[in-house]
């Protein structure tokens, strides 16, 4: 079944309701399609690698000569485990870096560049002795390191007096400064929120 403004409409809802509801659905659908697209990828690469298999299956037949294929197929293999290694470090790093403080993308890219991945021991999948590694850069970079802070809302004291406006609603419209008007407003929002 469709979702559908006539359907919705039927469900005795609001155009507002119905609004969100499709342009949530709507988000849906977009990020479905994109997941999609993403395991086609993924299967024609996997489809590329089995012809690469096939092709290289072929020559070995042809040629009789196992042990040169054998070696071309174990440079592969090693190509294959060397960028998932590559991409497993990369990941890891880019972890310790937004732990240690690193908030935005472009530092976190920047410091990245400025750690050579293959020198770092990893066990278990995670850096070993990630903090250790921090140090340099936060002495380096420190404006890149940070923490997020959480501040509250700043309290205004209420204007002086005995709770009547000093000027009236006219008077303060009829100064000339705009600077000053607008403090006088600001001073005086009772006046303007009726």
């Amino acid at each position: 079944m469709a979702l559908t403004r006539n359907f919705l409409k039927s469900m005795a809802l609001t155009d507002e309701q119905i609004s969100a509801i499709i342009e949530n659905h709507a988000e849906t659908v977009e990020a479905l399609k994109k997941e999609r697209d993403g395991y086609k990828e993924a299967a024609e690469k996997a489809s590329e690698v089995a012809k690469e298999r096939d092709t290289l299956h072929a020559q070995l037949e042809k040629a009789g000569d196992a042990a040169a294929v054998q070696k071309e197929f174990d440079d592969f293999r090693a190509a294959v485990a060397a960028e998932k290694d590559t991409a497993a470090r990369k990941a890891a790093w880019r972890d310790v870096l937004k732990s240690g403080g690193v908030q935005r993308s472009e530092f976190i890219d920047l410091l990245e560049g400025q750690t050579d991945l293959k020198a770092i021991e990893m066990k278990d999948g995670k850096i070993v002795n990630a903090d250790a590694l921090l140090e340099p850069l936060k002495a380096k970079f420190a404006p890149c390191f940070g923490t997020a802070e959480t501040v509250g809302t700043q309290m205004i004291a209420p204007p002086a007096g005995d709770g009547k406006p000093a000027l009236t609603k006219a008077e303060i419209l009829a100064i000339k400064d705009t600077s000053e008007r607008q403090k006088a407003i600001a001073n005086n929002l009772e006046l303007f929120q009726r």
